[in-house]
């Protein structure tokens, strides 16, 4: 998707205005959960699949790091998915820069997530099966997609974006004052 300036300052100018005439709610504790756990129970799972086949378990301490890093990406969720649901609904669903961010998020994340799976049934297939490595190759395929992803991301003006939500709440704190 080809996006300009215009339709940047177009999209600020409508979340703005939506934000002065809507109320955000806070989302439910699980429903900023329910993501972040289910990746987290899936690259443990995984992991510890792996882990566990190997003579004498010797992928104890990579489970330990999935745990880990796991956590990481569990709190990253949360954080995530709590800054969006808190958003009005009309926004979530009308705005171009969200869905944008959503878009080229799952990309990004899909592809991290492929590139683990395929480095570790590939690895497995070998005999130099290390579970430690499969982690660590995790760890710095994300490492490296996410300075990737931050480049990418570099590309736009989204502090438009920001000063609008710093103008809403500024807005919002004078009408309480008042």
């Amino acid at each position: 998707m080809n996006m300009t300036n215009k339709m940047i300052k177009e999209d600020v100018a409508m979340i703005s205005r939506i934000f002065l005439n809507e109320e955000c709610e806070v989302p439910s504790f699980w429903k900023c959960m329910r993501l972040g756990l289910s990746i987290f129970v899936g690259l443990v799972a995984w992991q510890t699949f792996f882990a566990l086949t190997t003579k004498n378990f010797s992928g104890g301490f990579s489970i330990v790091m999935a745990v880990g890093l796991g956590f990481i990406f569990l709190i990253s969720c949360f954080g995530m998915s709590a800054r969006y649901y808190s958003l009005p609904e009309e926004i979530r669903e009308k705005s171009i820069v969200i869905r944008f961010m959503k878009t080229k998020i799952k990309y990004y994340s899909f592809s991290v997530m492929l590139m683990y799976v395929i480095f570790t049934l590939t690895l497995r297939m070998t005999e130099i099966f290390i579970p430690v490595a499969c982690i660590g190759f995790l760890f710095v395929t994300f490492i490296i997609t996410f300075i990737i992803f931050l480049a990418d991301m570099g590309r736009y003006d989204l502090s438009l974006f920001n000063a609008a939500i710093s103008a809403w709440r500024n807005e919002e704190i004078t009408e309480d004052r008042d």
